[in-house]
């Protein structure tokens, strides 16, 4: 029982994380076209920028929602440690995030034949789900591990397989 209700929470956090990549994904797309459409910017250029205005909605929405309630304690130490060191994390994986999403609008685009708009949807949708949550959930808010307590201390001591 413990396992499912471990799975729907992490399912339960996924869809939020999700939710905020949909926001994000409205503000960077709506960017994107804006820049290429109107004032015609090149639009590899126009996708970096379009990704790190996607890039801070999503950090405030994780923040603030999608990641805020995995107890408590982890929500205590996030307040405690700063914003500087999330902001940190979350710089270096929104970085490699706008340079993957660049590449792949750049792939898809140049040498797929896709048009830039479904080359960054194709790389939006690959650089989200293979990168951008497993990070933001292991590396800018982390759950905290479980402490060690004398009832569960010595619970896997002296297992054999």
């Amino acid at each position: 029982m413990n396992t499912l209700l471990k799975r729907l929470a992490h399912f339960h956090t996924f869809g939020k994380a999700n939710a905020t990549a949909i926001a994000a994904t409205v503000v960077d797309f709506g960017t994107l076209a804006l820049l290429v459409e109107i004032t015609h910017l090149h639009y590899v250029l126009a996708t970096a920028v379009a990704a790190c205005l996607g890039a801070i909605t999503n950090f405030l929405l994780n923040r603030t929602w999608a990641f805020s309630d995995w107890g408590n304690h982890a929500r205590k130490k996030r307040r405690t440690a700063g914003l500087s060191k999330q902001l940190k994390r979350y710089a270096l994986v929104s970085i490699m995030s706008a340079l993957f999403n660049t590449a792949g609008v750049f792939f898809f685009a140049e040498y797929a034949g896709f048009k830039y708009f479904t080359a960054k949807v194709l790389a939006s949708i690959l650089v989200a789900w293979l990168w951008n949550y497993p990070m933001h959930r292991r590396f800018v808010w982390p759950k905290e591990p479980r402490a060690v307590t004398p009832s569960t201390q010595g619970l896997y001591e002296n297992t054999y397989i």
